[in-house]
């Protein structure tokens, strides 16, 4: 049996996921498989996955589709893969092969998940913030994820965890990975953590956390609200804090945190618009109410933010704000699975 699927979205990828393809190329253990998707490449891509299937040492299974975003990719390959295990890693990246060999000696044990370092600019990075050790105490485990979950991309998921859970990704849209910070925690039961470095990450190349200010870039607000409802719905409505802090953070502050250093522009419309549909989303789940002495960063962001906070309780509410930027970037709506 297939111990580890190593699951790779590719789009437009042809000119970014060289040393990615070459990490690949070297894997020859029986128990691994690759399984790489196009994601609607227009670039040549495809020509390049095809002639690296020719030559992989490794198992190589290829899946072609239309172009429906990231989280679309790794659900497709998910469904395609063989392994026990899978391991989502983009394509601008790299990875060690370290993890496969600890994988190989701890995963049979039940984990539903395994962790490893990440390494950053040279730097190595515990993205949990815990301890290398098995975590097996269910209401422990929660709480624990609930606060410090860290990336997915460092993570080597049981694939029986995923179909069984429905932790698919949503679909159309980017910042997809947010939505395990919701699902994740109450799913998982155990799991175990490593100091290895397993992944390594790259920022030379274009990221959706710098891209400019449109559709795709929103994308992040319906998946944190999706997020934060299922939660609710999980826990018939008594939402704990640590999913509340989560929400306001992935929602509000990041999104603002991100833009609010730009200079003034209709930008800070969509800001304003962005704050005033928190507060209507916080208030219909009954969230505490968003204190604006603890939003973080200097004084001038803080007089800043605090402005654009209260100007946007006298800026008409536009419904479908968001959702219609999201229309003109994918054409689509976000698709989501219960």
């Amino acid at each position: 049996m297939t111990l580890l699927s190593i699951i790779v979205p590719f789009h437009d990828s042809a000119g970014k996921c060289g040393r990615l393809l070459s990490t690949l190329a070297t894997i020859e253990n029986a128990g691994v498989e690759l399984v790489l998707v196009d994601d609607g490449s227009t670039d040549g891509t495809a020509l390049l996955l095809k002639q690296f299937e020719r030559t992989a040492k490794a198992g190589a299974r290829l899946v072609f589709q239309e172009n429906r975003g990231p989280g679309a990719a790794r659900n497709a390959g998910c469904r395609a893969a063989s392994g026990e295990y899978v391991w989502f890693v983009d394509s601008d990246d790299d990875i060690r092969a370290e993890p496969v060999e600890f994988l190989e000696n701890c995963g049979r044990r039940g984990f539903d998940f395994v962790d490893f370092d990440l390494l950053d600019r040279g730097e190595q990075r515990n993205t949990m913030g815990l301890p290398p050790g098995e975590y097996r105490n269910q209401g422990e485990v929660e709480t624990l994820l609930g606060t410090r979950f860290g990336r997915m991309c460092t993570k080597l998921v049981r694939k029986d965890l995923i179909e069984s859970k429905t932790l698919y990704f949503p679909e159309y849209c980017f910042y997809e990975d947010n939505l395990a910070e919701f699902t994740y925690p109450g799913a998982v039961s155990t799991f175990c953590k490593s100091r290895i470095v397993g992944y390594i990450h790259h920022q030379e190349f274009s990221s959706i956390t710098r891209r400019p200010l449109d559709g795709k870039y929103f994308d992040r607000l319906p998946v944190a609200e999706y997020g934060i409802r299922r939660v609710s719905i999980a826990k018939t409505g008594h939402i704990p804090p640590m999913y509340r802090e989560k929400f306001t953070t992935l929602y509000l502050l990041n999104t603002v945190n991100q833009t609010l250093g730009r200079m003034p522009g209709s930008h800070w419309i969509s800001l304003m618009q962005l704050m005033k549909s928190y507060r209507k989303i916080a208030r219909n789940l009954r969230l505490a109410r968003l204190q604006l002495r603890a939003v973080p960063g200097s004084w001038k962001y803080k007089a800043v933010f605090t402005v654009l906070w209260c100007v946007s309780y006298i800026l008409p509410r536009r419904s479908s704000y968001f959702e219609r930027m999201h229309m003109r970037a994918w054409g689509r709506p976000i698709q989501f699975f219960e």
